[in-house]
């Protein structure tokens, strides 16, 4: 090959590699002034935020497991905070039955127990274990020879209530099912049925439906704070949406809507008749006040001829609930244990 043609390729290879060398630069530079503010960013974040308000429920990395009829439940073994800023840092620890109860085999020596069904109002949530209701009947129902079992679970509905609640009776056996019922998000939860979309990874729980189903992704969305606190925002827009949607609807259709959390309540009672079970159930009164839910649900307790403790009657204040939160303060638990034991005794009566 000629000089000149040489001396041409070896310019033309020094061109095509600075020209490579400049797209990898560049290319670089790109991705460091994407990658360098995100990490600044997740950096800030967890500064500002714990791990268990990043996503915004309360709870932190391994707090759940997948559940084949409920969706989830709390993880067996899982020990950490429920916390919520300015308003509550409550230790919790879950037993390998995925309850929120660390004397479960003592209580169940007794010759009787009663098994406490509801979402994080029995659960406790906000307060100590020793100062939830469950907790705090033990001593004058213990004496009675009756042991106590709290199945509550955290952000559950009616209808998962009686799946979790039904596998509990025929693991416990036990004499008395209590369902403590909020009318105020148990039915919205009973009518969307969003538990049917719910999957646990890395012990968060995620939507079934979310894009990208792989193991690195959901790493990344249940450890990154910058994801979380940006999904929380957007879940929080959507929820608003289908909450004023809910309310309108309830304007129309108030029977229709509260079907299924009926139909659940109805459904717990004649599994427990049929196990020969007393049921009873406790209406748990919200910090917002009364709901357009609150009186057929009575009339239909009334008309199933079902025994009923109904809290809302019973002046429940601000002074019962927890400052910047609508769960129960150490006193509203207080308040209603000491309704609920003579609730209990007429149950007994029953059995």
């Amino acid at each position: 090959m000629p000089l000149s043609s040489r001396h041409h390729q070896k310019n033309m290879d020094t061109k095509t590699f600075s020209a490579r060398k400049k797209l990898f630069f560049y290319t670089l530079l790109s991705c460091l002034s994407l990658i360098v503010p995100l990490l600044i960013s997740e950096l800030g974040l967890r500064l500002i935020y714990r791990e268990e308000e990043a996503d915004g429920n309360y709870w932190g990395i391994g707090a759940f497991s997948a559940h084949e009829l409920t969706g989830y439940v709390h993880a067996p073994g899982f020990e950490g905070y429920a916390f919520r800023r300015d308003a509550f840092e409550s230790f919790v620890k879950i037993n390998s039955l995925s309850l929120r109860q660390s004397d479960v085999e003592q209580q169940l020596r007794y010759p009787l127990q009663i098994l406490v069904l509801g979402d994080s109002f029995p659960f406790g949530l906000g307060v100590q274990e020793n100062q939830s209701f469950p907790s705090l009947i033990k001593k004058d129902l213990n004496a009675l020879g009756v042991g106590i079992i709290n199945g509550a679970q955290t952000g559950y509905a009616v209808e998962q209530e009686k799946l979790f609640g039904t596998s509990l009776i025929d693991t416990l056996k036990p004499n008395i099912v209590i369902l403590g019922l909020f009318t105020h998000n148990d039915i919205f939860g009973d009518y969307y049925k969003g538990y049917h979309n719910i999957d646990v990874s890395f012990g968060y729980r995620l939507r079934k439906d979310r894009w990208l189903q792989l193991q690195p992704v959901d790493f990344l969305r249940t450890h990154s704070y910058v994801w979380m606190v940006v999904q929380n925002r957007l879940n929080a827009g959507k929820k608003r949406v289908r909450k004023k949607n809910f309310k309108v609807l309830t304007e129309t259709s108030l029977q229709e809507i509260m079907r299924p959390t009926l139909n659940a309540i109805g459904a717990l009672r004649d599994y427990c008749e049929t196990n020969s079970i007393v049921f009873g159930v406790m209406m748990i009164p919200a910090k917002s006040g009364t709901t357009v839910f609150d009186d057929p649900v009575k009339d239909f307790l009334q008309k199933q001829d079902i025994s009923v403790l109904d809290l809302t009657t019973k002046g429940y204040g601000d002074q019962d609930y927890l400052t910047g939160d609508g769960h129960w303060n150490k006193k509203g638990h207080e308040k209603t244990s000491k309704f609920l034991v003579p609730f209990i005794a007429a149950l007994l009566e029953e059995h």
